[in-house]
């Protein structure tokens, strides 16, 4: 879909191992594929139709990018995800807690 903020069905794909072809805008675009980098991208549904017949008359092509695409998709993986979210809040609470005199327990709580 045009425009589409992220796009988890491209996300789920590329985990698969499928390549993905995703409007030459929006989220998918710019942040799943990078700019073409883990994909192809289309502007035009005519575009779109040559991608596809190029990916599924060159095995070389399809197993490229099926491989960076599983790879791609590993950086939304949960577990990577939940580390991200923890590595940032352990930041921001220690930023917290330095600023609060010692012992304010309400200070770190808010």
């Amino acid at each position: 879909m045009p425009n589409e903020h992220f796009g988890i069905t491209v996300v789920e794909a590329m985990a698969s191992g499928l390549p993905v072809i995703v409007p030459s805008n929006g989220g998918p675009y710019e942040d799943i594929i990078n700019f073409g980098k883990y994909g192809l991208a289309y502007h035009s549904s005519k575009h779109a139709a040559e991608l596809i017949d190029a990916l599924l008359g060159d095995e070389k092509l399809w197993k490229y990018y099926s491989e960076i695409s599983r790879a791609r998709a590993l950086k939304y993986d949960f577990n990577m995800f939940e580390a991200k979210i923890n590595k940032l809040l352990s930041r921001y609470l220690s930023m917290s807690v330095s600023r609060c005199n010692a012992g304010d327990v309400e200070c770190v709580l808010t």
